[in-house]
């Protein structure tokens, strides 16, 4: 290994290691420990300081870490992007085998890539192309709502971006992403389904968002708890 490429390798870590600790944050499972051995595999110096340092066995976001680090390793293309790991998390949480969670993430990302890579943004499958597909949507399918939203000064980008990315992660709890994935992966799209999803989302919180200010409505629209059977209604 050159220096050139160990730079990278402790960057590639680093830039996975702040984003984990904030993915499913309540859910305590993940900062509990595992008996996972992890010495033999692991070949970035700021891994070994850290375990060192704190003297600790490693933890199931250890695991986590580790898949989104080898993934990164195996597709150069894509390294690392944040929302990659609001992917994994949920997987990993049903699935709870490390090397059966980064098959099925691998399967996950082949067809969400295109999202994550700089160079396709503005193709059909790149994120400012779906944002772009979302916001044409919105606006033919919920004019009166998307003009409101509009010149309160919110635009599609500020809520969707989170929204695609995550594909809906960061948004409901973790019985009820299952619910919404569980669509999601009988999709052939599966961005496809998110935006549409996404729409009906905003028709679910129209009468909310329709006389708020600024402030709230976008409290609304990214802090709110929200009941995705009743969302599934406005599909």
């Amino acid at each position: 290994m050159d220096y050139n490429e160990y730079i990278q390798n402790e960057q590639l870590y680093e830039m996975i290691e702040k984003d984990v600790p904030r993915t499913l944050s309540k859910q305590s499972i993940m900062k509990e420990q595992t008996n996972a051995r992890f010495s033999q595999y692991f070949f970035t110096d700021q891994y070994k300081r850290r375990k060192l340092q704190n003297n600790t066995l490693p933890i199931h976001q250890d695991i986590l870490i580790r898949i989104l680090y080898i993934y990164g390793k195996l597709n150069p293309a894509i390294k690392y992007m944040q929302g990659m790991s609001d992917l994994l998390a949920p997987l990993y949480l049903i699935i709870k085998n490390e090397a059966d969670t980064f098959f099925c993430f691998t399967k996950i990302m082949a067809q969400l890539k295109d999202a994550y890579i700089s160079t396709l943004d503005f193709t059909n499958t790149g994120i400012r192309g779906l944002l772009l597909n979302f916001e044409t949507q919105f606006k033919l399918k919920e004019p009166n709502l998307f003009k409101y939203l509009y010149n309160l000064g919110i635009h599609p980008y500020m809520y969707g971006y989170r929204w695609i990315i995550t594909c809906m992660s960061r948004e409901f709890y973790l019985d009820q992403i299952y619910q919404i994935w569980d669509l999601m992966l009988h999709n052939r799209n599966m961005h496809d389904f998110i935006i549409k999803f996404a729409i009906a989302i905003l028709k679910y919180l129209k009468p909310q968002l329709i006389e708020a200010d600024f402030k709230l409505a976008f409290d609304i629209l990214m802090n709110s708890e929200k009941d995705v059977l009743q969302i599934l209604n406005f599909m």
